[in-house]
């Protein structure tokens, strides 16, 4: 006799050949399972075990579904197997319903084998084991009642998924980011009036002037021992904001000075200084050029200066030793070090610190006699003022007094630890004092901390930048449809109308934009304009149906055949257009366009 065991559950079939239903011939490891009992023609099979039949002339062997078929009846209970399970697949599976009552077993047999073995909870994500071993205990127990019918609470959608419900406000940056960039925008694009007279302190090509000095109404001289004027700029070479500085009545600066100066800061850009961009000698006066950092203020300019926390204190001093360490390994000094000309920059994470005014000091005091390494000990000791300064919120120099200075240090001994103190009175009371290496070695913990805030930092940002994706890429595809669609020059070529790819973009804009329900509500969903778009985007072959307004011409298209529309045709508009007439002045003066 030959006999047949299915095994699902193993995800294969395997075959055995031999008399007895014990399984104990050779090449089969023997079974010991016991027997069900019959079951009527009449009584339906319980969910999970269609398959599972038995003959008066011997017993069948299980696996771990109890799924097994015993042909010693002969061909009848193959054909009546055959008929259930052509009744079992002709049945439609309703989404949100499963199968019918009356064969759901038969189709979640159907469902398990159909799919090499695998169940139902393979797609659904259903556990039925604990519903089998339950059927088969009550198949030992010599129960013939039919397990209850069990429904499917999911099942596999038919089509995407449609996109959640969005407003504008879960788009783009949060409010408080949003607002900090707007002011950093409404700060870049500040002017002077048109009239006032400070225009002409400015030299050609920069323009769009706004004074950045404090009142002086007093005409006090600068820090430098100068006249000196700031302005926010606009180069007309680049177009970029930079920070001009004029000094008026030096005698000393002469053009060469002014370019040796510029040799030796040119190409420095470290992201804790002031850039100098350029240095210069023009109207009697002498010209110095930073990069411009919006949303920065002097640590003087502060009206109530802040009582910093230890921690903040600290992650300026690491911030600082980078920017020292930077200039000291070019072979230069900073020669500008105190909060005059440190500029500051406070949000909800840290305090970013800016030093300012590079390059100066080299140029207006050129003759000075002094070496670069007296220079960068001088440097170590301005650090260890401005510490202080920070501090205590009084800007402490070489030249402050010494009841003034011992007031300062009592004021850090009572508020601040013993490590911080040490710090300050190693660099400001040391004959020799450390060099910037020796001090980066000792602040190795805190440089370590440091690194830590600023990978926070840098975590906030990406968060925003990643806020901002759709935007940029949904930006792009709707200026190029805004470049396409409804051109009125176009309007008498049907190509630009009712036909070809730019009728497809018309189309697909009303898919996008101008959807309705059936009362002829407008329906503002941006979660299905954000979809549609990223899909285009990514030229998604999911196809959609297109309708014109009027019904009459429907079009099934994918996303990436709009995709293809779009670029063929404002590829097309771009090989027609001119340029701007600005940029055609500039082409005829021989610029690049």
């Amino acid at each position: 006799m030959e006999h047949l065991s299915t095994d699902f559950g193993n995800l294969g079939f395997s075959s055995s050949r031999g008399g007895g239903g014990n399984g104990s011939n050779t090449g089969e490891w023997p079974r010991q399972q016991p027997v069900p009992p019959p079951q009527s023609r009449n009584t339906p099979p319980p969910q999970s075990h269609y398959f599972q039949r038995t003959s008066s002339r011997g017993s069948s062997s299980s696996n771990n579904m109890g799924s097994s078929v015993n042909r010693s009846n002969g061909s009848q209970d193959w054909q009546q197997l055959e008929s259930d399970l052509n009744a079992a697949t002709a049945k439609e599976f309703v989404p949100g319903h499963g199968w019918s009552s009356h064969q759901h077993s038969s189709a979640s047999s159907v469902g398990s084998n159909s799919q090499g073995g695998r169940s139902y909870s393979d797609f659904f994500g259903q556990d039925h084991s604990r519903d089998q071993q339950q059927q088969q205990q009550q198949q030992r127990q010599g129960q013939d009642e039919p397990a209850p019918e069990r429904t499917f609470s999911t099942t596999i959608p038919s089509g995407p998924t449609p996109p959640s419900f969005r407003s504008l406000h879960s788009l783009g940056l949060s409010d408080d980011t949003w607002r900090y960039y707007r002011g950093l925008s409404m700060e870049m694009n500040r002017q002077m009036d048109p009239s006032d007279p400070r225009h002409k302190a400015i030299p050609f090509p920069y323009c769009n002037g706004f004074c950045l000095d404090p009142p002086n109404p007093h005409n006090a001289r600068s820090s430098f021992g100068y006249p000196c004027n700031t302005f926010q700029v606009v180069n007309r070479e680049d177009g970029k904001l930079y920070c001009l500085r004029r000094f008026d009545n030096v005698k000393s600066v002469n053009p060469k000075i002014a370019a040796t100066v510029m040799e030796q800061w040119a190409g420095l850009e470290h992201p804790g200084i002031a850039t100098l961009h350029q240095c210069f000698v023009a109207q009697r006066a002498v010209f110095f050029v930073h990069r411009y950092i919006p949303g920065v203020q002097s640590m003087m300019q502060l009206t109530n200066p802040p009582s910093f926390d230890e921690t903040v204190i600290w992650s300026a001093i690491c911030q600082m030793v980078a920017v020292i360490r930077f200039v000291h390994g070019a072979g230069l000094a900073l020669r500008t070090l105190d909060l005059r000309h440190t500029l500051v920059q406070m949000d909800s994470l840290r305090l970013r610190v800016y030093l300012n005014c590079l390059g100066v000091v080299d140029a207006l005091e050129f003759e000075s006699r002094k070496s670069f390494q007296q220079l960068q000990a001088e440097d170590m000791r301005n650090f260890g003022r401005w510490v202080l300064s920070m501090v205590t919120g009084t800007n402490i120099t070489a030249v402050t007094d010494a009841q003034t200075l011992q007031n300062c240090e009592r004021y850090c001994m009572q508020n601040y630890s013993r490590e911080l103190r040490h710090f300050i009175l190693t660099l400001i009371r040391s004959q020799n004092p450390p060099s910037i290496m020796d001090v980066s070695r000792t602040l190795s913990a805190r440089l370590l901390d440091d690194l830590d805030g600023t990978q926070l930092a840098l975590q906030r940002t990406e968060r925003a930048l990643a806020g901002e994706y759709e935007s940029g890429r949904a930006l792009r595809l709707l200026l190029k449809m805004g470049f396409v669609n409804e051109r009125p020059e176009n309007g008498v070529n049907r190509r630009w109308s009712q036909s070809g790819d730019c009728y497809v973009l018309t189309l697909f804009r009303d898919y996008v934009f101008h959807q309705a329900d059936g009362a002829g509500n407008p329906v503002m969903d941006l979660g299905h304009v954000v979809t549609a778009l990223n899909k285009v985007d990514t030229s998604d072959e999911e196809k959609i149906v297109l309708s014109s307004r009027d019904g009459k011409s429907m079009m099934v298209v994918s996303y990436a055949d709009v995709a293809r529309s779009l670029e063929s045709a404002y590829h097309e508009l771009v090989n027609g257009s001119v340029p701007p007439p600005s940029v055609q002045q500039q082409h005829g003066q021989g610029q690049l366009y």
